[in-house]
């Protein structure tokens, strides 16, 4: 691959090569000069098979200086391809994690962001909910189902980029807020949430200075 690739297991996955029965629980946090990119829970590229395998980890990717670059981001490989006619599996895996991307133009998949080869019997896990967070300090959170619970701030995917959070989406489809999610958002103006979510976690606006009210819908 002529772009960077990066992974909780490995950055590439040659045609060759078998990852199986493997569990990664890393986070990763990266910050990219302006090029495309591939990040996976797993592998960055994927050539060969990658079967039962469970990533749970917090991805997230900063690239800086350069929105006309694509950041390619799964929760399994960041690409599955082939060479020739051989490899390119992802197999009975599952994501339970989360994925953020800051800047550059996001490609973002639960099991993996770009797909040109096989992916069988795989699923994701009971959090689909990630964010991305664009130039002008817009944080859309999208997906089904309910947001994490976090047990700090720190542990919050984009806590690095509370200062830069303005504005924040909450789109049809996430259930709940979780617990820590924008504390200390002190820019943080105008939320919009959407009619599905029915709970929001404790502390999820703790310390926004800047926000009076919250509406639903």
């Amino acid at each position: 691959m002529s772009h960077p690739a990066f992974g909780g297991i490995v950055g590439e996955n040659e045609v060759a090569g078998t990852i199986s029965g493997c569990s990664s629980g890393v986070n990763i946090f990266i910050s990219m000069t302006a090029t495309d990119s591939y990040v996976g829970g797993i592998a960055g590229v994927n050539i060969g098979t990658i079967e039962k395998c469970v990533a749970r980890g917090n991805l997230s990717v900063t690239q800086a200086n350069g929105n006309s670059y694509q950041v390619y981001l799964g929760g399994i490989a960041g690409r599955i391809e082939q060479f020739g006619n051989m490899g390119g599996y992802v197999k009975q895996c599952a994501f339970t994690g989360t994925l953020h991307v800051t800047g550059g133009t996001a490609v973002t998949g639960q099991i993996c962001a770009q797909v040109n080869a096989n992916v069988l019997n795989s699923a994701i896990g009971l959090n689909t909910v990630s964010g991305s967070l664009d130039e002008n300090g817009v944080l859309e959170i999208a997906g089904q189902g309910a947001m994490n619970e976090w047990q700090n701030e720190e542990d919050v995917p984009w806590n690095g980029y509370r200062d830069q959070i303005t504005e924040i989406r909450i789109e049809e489809g996430v259930t709940s807020i979780g617990a820590y999610a924008f504390a200390d958002c002190e820019k943080l103006v105008k939320p919009d949430i959407a009619d599905s979510v029915q709970t929001i976690g404790a502390f999820a606006y703790f310390n926004c200075s800047g926000l009076s009210t919250l509406t639903i819908g």
